[in-house]
């Protein structure tokens, strides 16, 4: 479905292209996803996007994969300037983004045309959500040529994955489901 109907303009891929040759091409990469803005809001109602950022959790991750991988570049992509900055102070400079629209303070939530919650920044002003989209879509991309994907409970993540089936990741949000002898 992603083949057939899915096909980003021209500019969309060049400016992929060009972002990937500077800065990922030759190296091992962390794909990082960190949803917030409305996912972290207490209105959100979807399970499994409540609570589900957790930095600590992404970080002890992306330990464990450059104990495997120590020259690893980390891609970020999230709609928060707070979890970019959160990550680039624990891995320095490892960390590359892409230059896009995030959220940088104030509201996190805001109403969507449809009457569901959205990210508050992009809620107000459709220019921005415009942009904001454009932004989506390229850093879909470049976590789709990622190496390895450290995602939370998104439907970015999802479409990545439905891109790159093979592509290995870790949902930082999964629950654990008890098995036998581990309790209820």
């Amino acid at each position: 479905v992603l083949d057939r109907f899915v096909r980003p303009r021209a500019y969309i891929l060049d400016k992929v292209t060009g972002f990937f040759a500077r800065y990922m091409a030759g190296h091992y990469v962390v794909g990082v996803h960190a949803r917030g803005t409305d996912a972290t809001s207490e209105r959100e109602i979807r399970e499994f996007r409540q609570g589900s950022l957790v930095l600590s959790r992404y970080c002890a991750e992306i330990y464990r994969i450059l104990e495997l991988q120590p020259t690893a570049k980390i891609f970020v992509a999230s709609d928060e300037q707070s979890s970019l900055n959160y990550l680039a102070k624990a891995f320095g400079h490892r960390v590359i983004a892409y230059e896009s629209v995030r959220h940088c303070g104030g509201e996190a939530a805001g109403q969507g045309p449809t009457g569901w919650i959205m990210p508050a920044y992009i809620a107000r002003d459709r220019d921005v959500a415009a942009r904001n989209g454009e932004d989506a879509v390229i850093e879909y991309l470049l976590l789709s040529r990622c190496h390895y994907l450290v995602h939370n409970g998104s439907s970015l993540a999802r479409t990545v994955l439905l891109n790159a089936p093979r592509l290995p990741h870790t949902n930082t949000h999964r629950r654990s489901v008890p098995g036998p002898g581990r309790g209820a």
